[in-house]
């Protein structure tokens, strides 16, 4: 694609480039990935298998899910510190 496709490109063009890529770059990681499971299979002695998503990329959190992992991560450290105080009381 030239400068000037790039600039004339509307939002729907650069979406369906952005998912053309992502499919790509899933590929490239599975390859890897698979690469990876047969070498620890290979030589993973008394271990139980792999499979190939164990060596899969991470992928990252959503806006909603850091929030709710904030408020469980809250809710516990708020629990945690009223035991906490309960304890130094007696």
């Amino acid at each position: 694609m030239t400068d000037t496709e790039f600039a004339d490109s509307t939002s729907a063009d650069f979406a369906a480039l952005h998912s053309a890529w992502e499919r790509q770059e899933e590929r490239a990681d599975r390859r890897t990935a698979l690469l990876a499971t047969l070498l620890f299979n290979a030589h993973r002695g008394k271990q139980p298998a792999a499979k190939i998503e164990d060596f899969m990329p991470q992928k990252p959190l959503t806006a909603e899910q850091i929030a709710a992992q904030n408020q469980a991560f809250a809710a516990a450290f708020a629990a945690t510190a009223r035991a906490s105080q309960e304890v130094a009381r007696g």
